[in-house]
């Protein structure tokens, strides 16, 4: 993987949480907008948002799997300002609603 690639994704990993722009990423490279998304495609495959809402899905359906975290608490872990904001981007995302994913998931345990 490009080192600057690197270090970005690794950033996302450790404050998924923040709210990131494709700029804010781009300033961390000393790119421009343009050049590091073309350079984030070339490397990943698909774009630095797509790349962070994919990351931040994943760790949305573990949380969810874990049952340990309320839909709130969920929301803002995985960079959302609002639990509305974060259902439609799993609905999105996924198809569904996340509680559905959930229930659908676990059939027969208690979601909260």
């Amino acid at each position: 993987m490009d080192d600057p690639v690197h270090q970005v994704v690794t950033l996302l990993s450790r404050e998924i949480g923040k709210p990131w722009t494709v700029g804010d990423l781009a300033r961390l490279c000393n790119m421009s907008r343009a050049t590091f998304a073309r350079v984030f495609r070339q490397v990943l495959g698909q774009a630095p948002m797509q790349y962070l809402t994919d990351w931040r899905m994943t760790l949305a359906r573990d949380l969810l799997r874990a049952q340990e975290a309320t839909l709130d608490e969920i929301a803002v872990q995985v960079g959302y300002s609002s639990v509305y904001a974060f259902a439609t981007a799993f609905r999105r995302h996924h198809g569904g609603p996340p509680r559905r994913w959930q229930r659908e998931l676990t059939p027969g345990r208690p979601t909260n």
